[in-house]
């Protein structure tokens, strides 16, 4: 039996892409899964959602896990019994070295365009950013001496990366978590709910969407309803400043058995973003709505366009105009029956072409390459 350790310095123990559909995946095509992350505080974790976890002390600040908690990650994994070391975190390519001199097998698993999120970094001071997303380049050129196969999540970034040497894995939706679609309250029976799930932040349109809402005239009132983490913790108390907060509601994190729930609930969701990183992603809300048949109001960028059209299963916008914003979601309010034809559309092709099921193979396919390939050359 092949043995796999995924290790993280970032992500949390229950993140949806590593642990919910890859440690998950490969456990059930009968690989030995183990996850190696933080916690606030050290223990063993015999069983979550059938993987074993490994934990090691939450770092307080940044510093302090560059200078200590990546490296004893990486004498950890070294000192593994584990053949193949996943890597999800590029400042995890630090110990690829390491892992590999140990005679482990690293993937690295490129969830975003980094050097471009380091440049919408805030923490980061905008002189610096330029150098940092460059560094950010290098590390990752440097590291095909070290990555026997690179999992790429979305499309856009697949040409950084070696061809022969790198397979695309899509963040797609696990369809089970949306079952039960057809069964609930029929579309033109629910009230006028508009959700949004995802980290609450500036980049991701929030004072747009909040300032929409407040604009939308529809009878009965609509109500909008923002699930995930607020960042910055001070966003809240803006938000509730602005014209459109009497109608929304912050309901915190939501578990993902609960996501389902709360959009087959919905008339429609959002997905609004304007920071450039996220232009040519594929957004997983998207699909999450889509799966739970309900339409979506989103950011008019050209891969988006591309990928889903204008009005299939939902409506493309200009996410810094809070007129057009609120203009896309009295429309699909206003016509119950075009929305409830967009969002079933929507559903059936999540079916056929936009699930995680249809990924898993190629995510195996990726261990066979970097169990059977030896490193990358450089060229």
């Amino acid at each position: 039996m092949v043995s796999t350790l995924h290790i993280t310095s970032v992500h949390t123990l229950n993140d949806n892409r590593i642990l919910h559909k890859e440690c998950r995946s490969l456990l059930e095509a009968g690989f030995d899964v183990t996850l190696l992350g933080c916690a606030p505080e050290p223990q063993l974790t015999p069983d979550l959602a059938g993987v074993r976890i490994v934990t090691v002390p939450k770092p307080r600040r940044r510093i302090q896990r560059f200078l200590v908690t990546v490296p004893r990650l990486g004498l950890m994994a070294a000192r593994s019994k584990a053949d193949v070391c996943h890597l999800h975190d590029p400042e995890l390519l630090m110990i690829a070295p390491i892992l590999k001199l140990s005679g482990k097998r690293v993937i690295y698993d490129v969830h975003e365009n980094v050097p471009e999120q380091i440049r919408q970094k805030t923490w980061i001071p905008s002189l610096l950013r330029g150098v940092a997303a460059r560094a950010a380049q290098i590390s990752e050129r440097a590291s095909r001496f070290v990555v026997d196969c690179y999992v790429v999540a979305n499309p856009s970034t697949m040409h950084r990366f070696p061809e022969t040497h790198s397979v695309l894995v899509q963040n797609l939706i696990r369809l089970e978590e949306f079952e039960g679609t057809d069964s609930t309250l029929p579309y033109c029976q629910r009230s006028n709910k508009v959700s949004y799930v995802g980290v609450i932040s500036p980049l991701r349109a929030a004072r747009e969407m909040v300032q929409a809402i407040g604009r939308v005239d529809v009878d009965p009132p609509v109500e909008l309803i923002l699930g995930g983490p607020i960042f910055p913790p001070s966003l809240k108390a803006d938000l509730e400043e602005l014209s459109g907060a009497e109608r929304t509601s912050f309901v915190g994190w939501v578990h993902r058995t609960q996501v389902g729930e709360l959009l087959r609930s919905s008339r429609l969701g959002l997905s609004l973003a304007f920071a450039k990183q996220h232009e040519a992603n594929q957004s997983t809300k998207l699909f999450e709505y889509m799966a739970s048949g309900i339409p979506f109001v989103a950011s008019d960028f050209p891969v988006w366009r591309t990928l889903f059209g204008d009005g299939n299963y939902g409506l493309l916008v200009n996410p810094r105009s809070v007129e057009e914003i609120a203009t896309a979601i009295e429309r699909l309010l206003r016509h119950p029956q075009e929305a409830e034809e967009m969002g079933r559309r929507g559903r059936a092709e999540v079916e056929v072409r936009f699930n995680w099921q249809l990924e898993v193979p190629k995510l195996v396919g990726a261990y066979e390459m970097a169990l059977e390939k030896a490193s990358l050359s450089p060229e």
